[in-house]
């Protein structure tokens, strides 16, 4: 099974922080509760346009649909194995984030049906 991690739309910077925060030898990490205690692989992706990925134009390029159908591709590419560094099929991947994220996955999902 596997987790892709969003974060918040108000979290601008360094996604993994948000999830595998260092503070107190990684006691506030869910990123280690996840791993050590479930056994789950991780993957946090950075939203469109934030962190490193590249930077599109806000107003017409980086938008809610392009980032739903990304959330879509990227699950898929978990699912058959074709994601870059992955080597490993997900029949599971479970979608971890915000309010806001969590509503893009329920609309990538219907791309996949």
């Amino acid at each position: 099974m596997s987790e892709l991690l969003q974060q918040s739309p108000a979290y601008t910077k360094h996604v993994c922080r948000y999830w595998d925060s260092p503070y107190n030898n990684f006691n506030y990490s869910y990123v280690e509760f996840a791993t050590d205690q479930y056994k789950y692989c991780t993957l946090a992706i950075d939203r469109l346009g934030i962190g490193n990925s590249s930077h599109g134009e806000p107003l017409n390029e980086i938008q809610a649909s392009l980032e739903v159908a990304a959330l879509a591709e990227v699950t898929m590419m978990l699912r058959n194995g074709s994601l870059p560094g992955v080597n490993q099929t997900f029949r599971k991947v479970i979608h971890v984030g915000c309010v806001a994220r969590l509503l893009m996955v329920d609309v990538s999902a219907n791309f996949m049906l």
